[in-house]
C-alpha cells in the first residue's frame, strides 16, 4: 500500500494506482473569500473519500487561510481523472482546478 502526498505543484499528474493505496491532498484555502475545494468529479468505483478537513495555521487570526486537506482510498485498479475544483458556493466560476490522472 502506497501513500501518495499531492498539492497544487501536481495538477495534471498521471498516478499509477494500486488497491489500497492512499492519497492525500492538500490545496490553500480561505473560507472567508468564499473560495472552497470541493469535488468536482469522482468515479466513487475507483475512489472513495475516507478524509475532508480545513485546517488554519496555530496562531494566525480570524479570516486568515489554510489548508484544505482530503484523503482518499484506492478501492480498484482501474483507469480515471479525480478533479477538485475552487470555486465560490453560490457562483458557476470555477477559480482554479486540480486534476489527476490514474491507471
Amino acid at each position: 500500500m502506497a501513500f501518495l502526498e499531492i498539492g497544487e505543484k501536481d495538477d495534471g499528474a498521471n498516478l499509477d494506482l494500486q488497491a489500497g493505496d492512499r492519497i492525500k491532498i492538500e490545496l490553500n484555502e480561505n473560507p472567508t473569500t468564499g473560495y472552497l475545494w470541493e469535488i468536482g468529479n469522482i468515479n466513487v468505483k475507483d475512489l472513495k473519500i475516507i478524509g475532508n478537513e480545513f485546517k488554519t495555521p496555530d496562531g494566525n487570526a480570524a479570516g486568515a487561510g489554510g489548508l484544505r486537506k482530503m484523503v482518499f482510498e484506492v478501492i480498484k485498479k482501474s483507469k480515471g481523472d479525480l478533479v477538485l475544483e475552487s470555486r465560490q458556493k453560490w457562483s458557476r466560476e470555477i477559480y482554479k482546478t486540480l486534476k489527476l490522472s490514474y491507471t
